[in-house]
């Protein structure tokens, strides 16, 4: 009599969602009092901030694309951003450095530290450490440390409804540029620098406070939605007031998933007090795009208007682990 073979198991993949899901339920996550959020805190002599960013070649971007100069900056970008949304300023350091082997060469290293040199003097970050290694495509990680005045957290301590939901930056610009070096056709610097060297918030500027804010890295479209899932909100957009890149102009039917899909663009959406006024130091200014409608934990999720009527979508998000 012949035994029968076990039936192979399902390799179940899981997203970044759940992995960042599984990792908040360690035993050694819960006393983080942000959990859920892109900055961590510890005590050191005061409150000190930290939050990491990675940059990696084949997931963010493919070989050719960027220049060394440019990854230094897309980097610094990316992390300086998870610090400035939240209202924190970094004074030091860690950077990892994984090359492959054409670009552990002085052609590459030594403009890509330049770059970084530049950056890290120009905002006054101390760089005090990390590791290098050999591997079989570049990723590059930077970890910064520092303080905050107020920190702007992504749950607002008090929320009600008719509290205005903002932006800062405009979007859709950086996926465009990709689209655009994905063709392979000829293009000029200023055709993609949106992707190659994103703008990013500096600072906020008086008289705006957000009470909650979120940097957009992932799509718009996932970005809204974990701010609404943070604060067990439904948040209502129109979507033509959403700032948007000039290489796609104002938002329509044509456009509107594009720009609910696009991702790296680095601007900034959060919630502020209903009926304020604010202005920024990053350009282009603060703009409201919608409110709060509801507090209900059942109803966290993002509704949206498009030139006065209800807009459904099916817009695709990044996704890490794709």
């Amino acid at each position: 009599m012949r035994s029968q073979a076990k039936p192979k198991k399902t390799l179940k993949l899981l997203s970044e969602s759940e992995i960042i899901a599984a990792i908040g339920r360690l035993k050694c996550s819960h006393q983080n009092r942000l959990s859920g959020d892109d900055i961590g805190s510890f005590q050191a002599n005061g409150q000190v901030f930290a939050a990491t960013d990675s940059l990696i070649e084949g997931i963010h971007y493919r070989d050719g694309w960027l220049s060394p100069r440019d990854i230094a900056y897309k980097l610094f970008a990316r992390n300086y951003s998870d610090f400035a949304v939240k209202g924190a300023k970094p004074r030091y350091a860690l950077c990892n450095l994984a090359l492959r082997a054409a670009h552990a060469s002085e052609s590459f290293v030594t403009p890509f530290l330049r770059e970084l040199d530049r950056l890290f003097t120009r905002f006054g970050i101390t760089l005090t450490g990390g590791d290098t290694s050999r591997a079989q495509h570049d990723h590059f990680t930077l970890s910064f440390f520092g303080s905050a005045r107020r920190f702007v957290p992504r749950a607002a301590r008090q929320l009600k409804a008719g509290d205005i939901v903002f932006q800062i930056g405009r979007v859709g610009g950086s996926d465009a540029a990709r689209a655009l070096i994905e063709t392979g056709a000829q293009f000029q610097a200023k055709d993609i620098r949106a992707f190659a060297r994103p703008g990013f918030l500096e600072q906020y500027s008086r008289p705006l406070y957000p009470i909650a804010a979120i940097d957009q890295s992932d799509s718009v479209q996932k970005t809204l939605q974990l701010l609404a899932e943070a604060n067990s909100a439904e948040l209502e957009i129109e979507l033509d007031q959403v700032q948007t890149a000039r290489s796609l102009g104002a938002v329509n039917e044509a456009n509107a998933l594009q720009v609910l899909g696009a991702a790296e663009d680095l601007a900034v959406f959060g919630i502020v007090r209903g009926g304020g006024k604010a202005r920024t130091k990053s350009a282009p200014a603060f703009r409201p795009i919608g409110r709060v409608k509801y507090i209900h934990r059942a109803r966290a999720r993002v509704l949206y208007n498009l030139n006065g009527r209800k807009f459904e979508h099916h817009a695709t998000t990044f996704e890490h682990f794709a």
